[in-house]
């Protein structure tokens, strides 16, 4: 019994060797197979992008406080100047009552300095007369040098008490035109706690409920003034080289099922953005406006993906991106086959996008190439190319 195993595992063996000895005498290997075609390349910028209305207004909050009322509704049409939202803040409340109070009583203060002054001026100038007077009388001899001293010593008291009663008036002045300012910047605060529509159109959102604290630079609303819409994108600044105003987008959403909306890139933004991937990551990135050619059954807040073609070649020879693989040197070759054998094949390469390659030189239209150029297939194979 063990002889015959031993000779089983020997014929076996055998026939493993002559099976081995076929294919490298001549066996034929079955490939996966492409046709070199003319076509044309088009390289995009992927991403997503959400829509909004093309003059849509966001407001935003710039005071802290409290919703008192909210007067609209999403849906509704309101007109410019109409009021939206209700804020309230104690504070200022608390800080313009005590400014007007301080204005009152700073402005009594300079009413008194005033009236004080305006007395005191005309009994100086009655005390200079007098002085004149009596230094004109002890001249002849007609008044004593007390009564020259006594008008001198009115008329400096009285220059004295006019001085601080200016000086008086000034502080008030002063101190006046300072609480003025603070009730002019705290009524512009006041101001801004009723949030009104900047221009006629529909509410989209109101983010903020009745009794809610807010902060500054928090959105409250959005108005879409246009019933246009529009796209914005915010694009990874690493893939924004190719992007530039003017070129054309495809639009595809879930909503818009096999539907492709058409669009342009018609605003680059001058600066990036600080955002934060959906995986935690922070990325700079531009934002880019894209008007849509029509808009299909999208809405103000919808998602879609859009795909920005930055380049493109026409009529060009392309093969799939797998068929071409680089060398250890740097340079771009494909599989050929030739009367069913394969070919090293140096190419050289042009434009590429997700899924094809132009190429540039090395190849004709018609030519027959491995389609997975990862393959480990010495030149001189013979094989037996499928075309799929």
């Amino acid at each position: 019994m063990k002889r015959k195993r031993w000779l089983y595992g020997g014929i076996a063996m055998v026939l493993v060797v002559l099976a081995g000895a076929a294919i490298y005498q001549g066996g034929v290997i079955a490939v996966d197979a492409a046709a070199v075609s003319p076509g044309a390349i088009t390289r995009t910028v992927e991403d997503t992008a959400v829509v909004q209305a093309e003059n849509e207004a966001l407001l935003y909050a710039q005071q802290n406080g409290s919703v008192a009322a909210v007067e609209a509704q999403v849906g509704q049409d309101v007109k410019a100047g109409q009021i939206i939202i209700r804020l309230q803040n104690q504070d200022l409340e608390i800080q313009a009552t005590q400014t007007e109070s301080q204005i009152g009583q700073t402005q009594a203060g300079f009413d008194a300095a005033s009236a004080a002054l305006g007395r005191i001026s005309i009994q100086l100038g009655e005390a200079r007369r007098s002085l004149e007077r009596v230094q004109s009388l002890l001249q002849s001899g007609a008044a004593s040098q007390s009564e020259y001293e006594q008008a001198l010593a009115s008329v400096q008291v009285l220059e004295t008490t006019e001085k601080e009663l200016l000086s008086a008036q000034q502080a008030a002045q002063l101190q006046l035109s300072g609480l003025k300012s603070t009730q002019s910047e705290v009524q512009k605060k006041k101001a801004q706690l009723t949030i009104i529509a900047p221009s006629s159109g529909k509410i989209l959102s109101l983010d903020v409920k009745q009794g809610q604290n807010v902060m500054p630079g928090q959105l409250l609303a959005s108005i879409a003034s246009s019933h246009k819409l529009e796209l914005k994108a915010h694009i990874l600044s690493d893939d924004l080289a190719e992007v530039a105003v003017g070129q054309a987008v495809e639009i595809s959403a879930p909503v818009l099922g096999s539907q492709v909306l058409n669009g342009t890139v018609t605003q680059i933004y001058p600066r990036a953005e600080e955002r934060q991937s959906a995986l935690g990551v922070i990325q700079r990135r531009v934002p880019v406006i894209i008007s849509l050619d029509t808009t299909g059954n999208l809405k103000p807040g919808f998602e879609v993906r859009i795909a920005i073609q930055t380049k493109q070649e026409s009529d060009v020879l392309t093969v799939p991106r797998q068929s071409v693989r680089t060398t250890s040197g740097g340079s771009k070759e494909v599989l050929l086959i030739q009367k069913n054998r394969v070919v090293i094949q140096p190419v050289e390469t042009g434009l590429s996008d997700s899924s094809h390659v132009a190429i540039l030189s090395g190849l004709s239209a018609g030519d027959i190439i491995v389609k997975d150029a990862s393959k480990d297939i010495p030149a001189g194979s013979r094989v037996n190319p499928i075309v799929k």
